[in-house]
């Protein structure tokens, strides 16, 4: 992924992940992998792979209709505010979620 494009989808995630009424309290930490291939997501508290795919999708939609300034983008706030592509991150994410909707795989295997 491109800097700029994973740097958005980073900020709108968080922003997402960390206001949500419901989760928000659980969200640890929502960022990029290092190699900028994915991202991680940290939550205090156990929860199903079905529950936690539906939170995914939601802050993908939230993403996708998102319109306007991204939150906490200011050289007072970050770093590299000059590096955010809004139409990029879409881009991203339309791709991620329509994987997500054929197929999720979000628990270990039971060994036995």
């Amino acid at each position: 992924m491109h800097q700029a494009g994973a740097h958005t989808i980073e900020y709108l995630g968080a922003t997402f992940l960390k206001n949500d009424p419901d989760w928000g309290k659980n969200i640890l930490y929502f960022g990029p992998m290092g190699c900028r291939t994915g991202f991680y997501v940290i939550i205090k508290t156990i929860f199903g792979a079905e529950e936690i795919r539906k939170l995914i999708e939601e802050m993908c939609e939230y993403i996708l209709n998102f319109n306007g300034d991204i939150p906490s983008v200011t050289p007072k706030e970050c770093g590299n505010f000059s590096s955010h592509n809004l139409e990029l991150a879409k881009c991203y994410v339309n791709n991620y979620l329509s994987e997500l909707r054929k197929e999720f795989h979000c628990e270990y295997p039971k060994s036995e």
